[in-house]
């Protein structure tokens, strides 16, 4: 049984540079994606996490999923918050999983500062 890298791997050795996502106004290929993924997943190694739970703020775009996947690449597991709800309910959340690193789009910073992500912690640019 494979687990969803190593199958995403396999699909971007086959495919590099077809297609993964499309939006309205851009589109990313699998290699692009692997990519972007493992620049983030750097970032995030660079606080010396392992088996930790990683808040991603959900900006329902690309840039959620290259978080999630970046998450998992890093050794780590992903949970995911919701950015269009409300501030307290995603503290909440926060105070159950007790999240080592807060990721989000820079556009979403606001809320993550309102949980009390560090400024050194990443964000997409």
């Amino acid at each position: 049984m494979k687990n969803i890298l190593e199958k995403f791997e396999e699909m971007v050795q086959k495919f590099p540079n077809k297609p993964l996502f499309l939006e309205v106004d851009k589109q990313i290929s699998f290699l692009e994606f692997k990519n972007r993924c493992l620049m983030l997943a750097t970032e995030i190694a660079k606080h010396n996490l392992f088996n930790r739970p990683i808040a991603v703020i959900d900006n329902r775009d690309i840039e959620t999923l290259v978080g999630m996947f970046a998450v998992v690449y890093s050794g780590n597991h992903y949970v995911l918050l919701d950015g269009a709800s409300p501030i307290e309910r995603l503290k909440k959340i926060c105070d159950v999983v007790s999240p080592a690193l807060v990721v989000c789009e820079e556009n979403m910073l606001n809320i993550a500062n309102s949980l009390g992500a560090k400024k050194e912690h990443p964000f997409f640019f």
